[in-house]
């Protein structure tokens, strides 16, 4: 949350480069990424940024929604997830998931990517079911709309 506000809010940003790369750490030497978060923590979170996002006047909040959103499906713990957790898991993480997309403003679908957009339709309504055969569809080289 803090970095999406930095960038909103900043008039330029500028990168340090004395390393080939940066990432945060949760304790020495546990990456983020890795730690577990409970599914309705983490869309909170997103839930935020999307806020965040909104809340400003920017010029092209709706195609700026979009970019994160597309990022956001291919490479946070949302990618694929309904293929990797267990079944009494996937009420909560497909209610979590519904409660963030339903935050997002349905505008937005027409400038993600093709093959986010029925992820989005079945977040929205929460049916795990047809969102886990959308992905199953994609790692098999299909696509299922």
């Amino acid at each position: 949350l803090f970095t999406m506000k930095a960038y909103i809010n900043a008039q330029k940003i500028a990168v340090l480069a004395d390393k080939s790369y940066y990432y945060a750490t949760k304790r020495e030497g546990e990456h983020m990424s890795s730690a577990y978060v409970a599914p309705n923590e983490f869309y909170q979170v997103m839930s935020l940024i999307v806020d965040e996002i909104l809340q400003r006047n920017l010029e092209h909040t709706n195609e700026i929604l979009a970019k994160f959103i597309d990022r956001h499906f291919s490479f946070s713990r949302t990618k694929n997830f309904s293929l990797n957790i267990k079944a009494e898991q996937q009420q909560q993480w497909i209610e979590a998931l519904g409660d963030f997309i339903l935050r997002v403003p349905k505008e937005v679908d027409a400038l993600v990517n093709a093959a986010t957009r029925p992820l989005l339709y079945y977040a929205r309504q929460k049916d795990f079911d047809h969102y886990q055969i959308v992905e199953e569809s994609y790692r098999n080289g299909h696509y299922y709309n």
